[in-house]
């Protein structure tokens, strides 16, 4: 029964070892129309990528674009809110201010 075993196990080893020198010994070579493919899947690649990166950038332009435009809406939108605060509270828009009274006019003696 050992001796089976034994005979077993050395048998596999000696297979998985020619099995992996066989593998090995095996280069591929790719035929002219894989690397005809291979160079146009290259450039195509390059392509993309030079297209992604303007898309990129053109990105970056569009949100800073949008930024500015977004802050030109808020600061629109604060002065309109200060503009409706005022009209609601009219005729005492500055209920702390006080005008100065009138200056009297100067009479002018006559010689």
């Amino acid at each position: 029964m050992k001796l089976k075993k034994a005979v077993a196990i050395l048998s596999m080893g000696a297979f998985l070892t020619v099995s992996g020198i066989g593998l090995t010994s095996c280069t591929s070579t790719l035929t002219p129309e894989q690397l005809a493919e291979l160079s146009t899947l290259r450039k195509e690649t390059r392509s993309l990528n030079k297209s992604l990166e303007t898309t990129k950038t053109d990105l970056g332009e569009i949100n800073r674009e949008l930024d500015a435009q977004q802050s030109k809406l808020d600061d629109c939108n604060e002065r309109q809110q200060f503009v409706k605060d005022k009209l609601d509270k009219w005729p005492n828009i500055w209920p702390d201010w006080t005008p100065a009274p009138p200056v009297a006019p100067e009479l002018n003696e006559v010689k």
